[in-house]
């Protein structure tokens, strides 16, 4: 990772991507299908939200929830990363938003993670969450946080160094379930989780999840 002061891209487009639920009367924990119905360019993030907040009026029983992505003009990237990344629930509430760039800048800096404060975040271990996962939904629990912003600020002053946290380092580690078998632990981005209310959760999902959280606190 090339080190130095990180500088954003100032001509951007803020891009708002809308998904649905494939199929909401066949849905069903622990993963349901979702679909890309909108993708809209903006001037403005101050436009998309507006379109966003337009969309959630709309009576639509299997609206999933909304992305507004800052792309940077005429640079290659990855069509789901952006220099910022803000995620929205059905109703077209701001839900979270990342404090890291998912791009390099010009000069081919990478911005550093810099940690969360602990009580800017919407969930806590041992909850359940729905991960985004681009055409699927996935119910999971959480096991562990992003790193906290007062150990980075800690580690800097110890060493004089930055430490190497990027994009990636901003989220959670949650475990996942599939057919009563826990899988493995994922770490999925703090803008690619939502609440888990969704749809009907069923006392035998919410036990394997539960029993596999234990088992990874035990073998921590």
């Amino acid at each position: 990772m090339k080190t130095g002061r990180y500088i954003p891209y100032e001509d951007v487009v803020y891009r708002l991507d809308g998904y649905v639920i494939d199929d909401i009367d066949e849905a069903s924990y622990p993963v349901f299908d979702v679909y890309h119905q909108e993708e809209i360019l903006f001037h403005s993030l101050e436009e998309a939200e507006k379109k966003i907040e337009e969309l959630a009026k709309e009576e639509s029983k299997n609206r999933y929830c909304f992305f507004v992505r800052e792309v940077p003009f005429c640079v290659h990237c990855y069509h789901s990363r952006s220099q910022c990344t803000r995620s929205y629930t059905r109703d077209g509430k701001l839900f979270a938003k990342s404090l890291a760039s998912e791009i390099d800048d010009t000069n081919g800096v990478w911005e550093i993670f810099m940690g969360r404060d602990e009580r800017e975040l919407q969930f806590r271990p041992g909850d359940l969450v729905e991960v985004f996962r681009g055409d699927r939904v996935s119910l999971e629990i959480v096991c562990s946080l992003p790193i906290d912003r007062t150990d980075v600020e800690k580690r800097i002053l110890s060493s004089n160094i930055r430490p190497p946290f990027d994009f990636t380092d901003d989220g959670y580690t949650t475990l996942d379930g599939d057919d009563g078998y826990m899988e493995c632990h994922t770490h999925p981005l703090i803008v690619q989780c939502f609440p888990a209310n969704t749809l009907t959760l069923n006392d035998a999902q919410k036990e394997v999840l539960l029993n596999g959280y234990q088992n990874f606190l035990q073998n921590k």
